[in-house]
């Protein structure tokens, strides 16, 4: 196993908590982890967040040496979720996430300047009119929102180490 430390799951999950915490001001309903081992049924009107992707990028952002003299290199990915939400006026619900984000005030305050992870784009809302049974249907609506997110992986050089040493007793014999 290489030997490195990341940040990584640490960003990933604070992008989920400040998304979800973007989205109940926003509308004022009730925030779903979709990506969660169950989902426990829900009265009212709510929205489900799921990541879909994260895909890193092709390039590192920046390369350098710290000061204790391991290499340091910032990954970029981009990480797209999935906003669904039921019930209601679920295709409103979803526009005023997107009419937030291009609002300076609320948006900077969820994602601000110094962040690891800061809005892209989105798609538009689509709407969907869900069958419950043969009679009963049920207004969702769904839209993608996509984070661009700085990861910052440190190579500890603990693999050189144990190399050298692995040299140096072979060399000893």
């Amino acid at each position: 196993m290489a030997d490195f430390v990341t940040n990584s799951d640490d960003i990933f999950d604070a992008l989920a908590v400040t998304l979800a915490r973007f989205c109940k001001e926003v509308t004022g309903r009730k925030i779903i982890d979709g990506d969660g081992d169950v989902i426990s049924k829900v009265e009212g009107e709510f929205i489900m967040l799921n990541q879909v992707t994260a895909d890193q990028m092709d390039w590192a952002a920046n390369e350098w040496v710290d000061e204790s003299g391991n290499a340091v290199i910032t990954h970029n990915y981009e990480v797209v979720y999935n906003l669904t939400a039921f019930r209601g006026k679920a295709s409103n619900a979803l526009t005023r996430i997107l009419q937030a984000l291009s609002l300076p005030y609320i948006c900077d305050k969820y994602f601000p300047t110094n962040s690891p992870f800061a809005y892209s784009s989105s798609s538009t809302v689509s709407r969907q009119r869900v069958p419950l049974n043969m009679q009963t249907f049920e207004n969702r609506a769904t839209v993608l929102i996509t984070f661009n997110v700085c990861v910052g992986v440190t190579d500890t050089g603990a693999f050189e180490d144990i190399e050298r040493v692995n040299a140096l007793l072979s060399g000893s014999r």
